[in-house]
């Protein structure tokens, strides 16, 4: 067993299951598919946004012109579905209290610009992380660059790829952090409190706080 400085945690499938645009699906369920599969075959026009190549309302734009829709729509059900969006409280808390034995703690994520104006001031997410790293503010993801943003928030919270955990959903990244000396561990997307009960019980096996 060994002590870790800093645990970094991915946003998407790891402090929240829900996705963007939710409030179209009751609203209107054929406009939820479609911009679903933008997102699931879109690739590369969301990465421009992950990259901050466009902002949401370039990419409302072109959905808005897509789908024969309105882009303010759009946009103000893109910012009401990330206000209701919900988090691992299990996570949030876990997070708050290794802060409070010391131990650093971090969101990396490869996100949109509306995670930082909306999702972060909602949730107050900066009460519970020493540095909150989105791929749209670094204008790279994760592993870009030979993970240079990784690397850059290492740096920032001061400690090295051994005195790190990293909590994320990303299997290549993992390969990444142990290829580095880092500590990984896979959290798989499903019920909040079942997967934190089986990523606490880990933690708990291998790290002393």
């Amino acid at each position: 067993m060994k002590k870790i400085k800093a645990i970094i945690f991915d946003f998407d499938g790891v402090l929240c299951n829900d996705y963007f645009y939710q409030t179209l699906k009751n609203k209107k369920p054929l406009l939820y598919e479609q911009v679903n599969s933008v997102f699931k075959n879109d690739k590369n026009l969301i990465k421009n946004w992950m990259r901050g190549k466009i902002d949401s309302l370039e990419f409302n734009k072109v959905l808005a012109e897509r789908f024969d829709e309105e882009q303010n729509f759009l946009q103000t059900e893109l910012e009401i579905g990330i206000k209701e969006m919900q988090l691992n409280k299990y996570l949030l808390n876990f997070a708050s209290n290794i802060q409070k034995e010391g131990i650093k703690t971090a969101v990396l994520t490869d996100n949109m610009d509306v995670f930082q104006k909306v999702m972060v001031p909602t949730n107050k997410l900066n009460d519970y992380f020493d540095e909150i790293f989105s791929s749209f503010d670094h204008k790279r993801l994760k592993l870009d660059e030979g993970g240079k943003m990784v690397k850059y928030l290492i740096k920032k919270l001061g400690v090295n790829f051994d005195d790190l955990l990293v909590i994320d959903d990303w299997e290549k990244l993992g390969e990444f952090i142990k290829q580095n000396k880092g500590n990984f561990y896979l959290f798989k997307k499903g019920d909040y409190k079942q997967e934190f009960d089986k990523l606490y019980l880990w933690f708990k096996n291998n790290f002393i706080l």
